[in-house]
């Protein structure tokens, strides 16, 4: 797990929504998430389908303490809506965790780009940035997005483009690619969007 894999980058316009902790978790703010089967949020699965994933972590849902966020989700946690428990911030099953959905109009950002179809880090470059198919992936822990293997099944998001580290678009600096964004397709709107 990493703090951050995913930035989101218009957070002001974002829709969010919030669900409950999955137990034994370990995901971190920044990460892919899904809805288990029970309705609670979990740490998305790699190459998730498309129909898994629901967005990105807006807060740690460690339960275990090994996350960075291992203090767990903020000042106060909930234990229902509205319902403020102060005390000990250590993530719980059921306490409540905001995710950023995936929506069209969201944008997101990684440093984790890949091609290869096993998550192995790559250079974007100009051509990315031309509405590429991208898929999730998790590997050992890292969360990211790779071109290689997207398919139908599991190809959620588009490439819209490419910065370099000063997150600039490298067609206007010319530097090397560094970050690539992203939003999802408009075919795959979110299961759980509010809209």
């Amino acid at each position: 797990m990493a703090f951050g894999d995913i930035v989101i980058l218009n957070p002001d316009t974002a829709p969010v929504d919030q669900y409950p902790l999955n137990a034994s978790e370990t995901f971190d703010a920044g990460e892919f998430v899904q809805l288990a089967t029970d309705g609670q949020v979990a740490e998305a699965a790699d190459e998730a389908t498309t129909d898994a994933i629901i967005g990105v972590s807006a807060a740690g849902g460690d339960t275990t303490a090994t996350a960075s966020s291992a203090t767990g989700i903020g000042i106060f946690k909930y234990s229902t809506i509205g319902d403020f428990v102060p005390g000990s911030n250590a993530a719980a099953e059921n306490d409540y965790v905001p995710v950023y959905l995936f929506v069209p109009q969201t944008k997101f950002a990684t440093r984790n780009f890949a091609t290869d179809g096993a998550g192995t880090d790559a250079a974007p470059t100009v051509a990315n940035a031309m509405g590429e198919q991208v898929e999730a992936t998790v590997v050992a822990g890292v969360h990211g997005v790779d071109t290689n293997s997207a398919t139908a099944d599991n190809a959620f998001a588009l490439i819209t483009d490419v910065l370099d580290a000063n997150m600039t678009p490298i067609q206007l600096s010319g530097g090397t690619g560094v970050w690539v964004v992203f939003r999802a397709t408009a075919s795959r709107l979110n299961p759980v969007d509010p809209a």
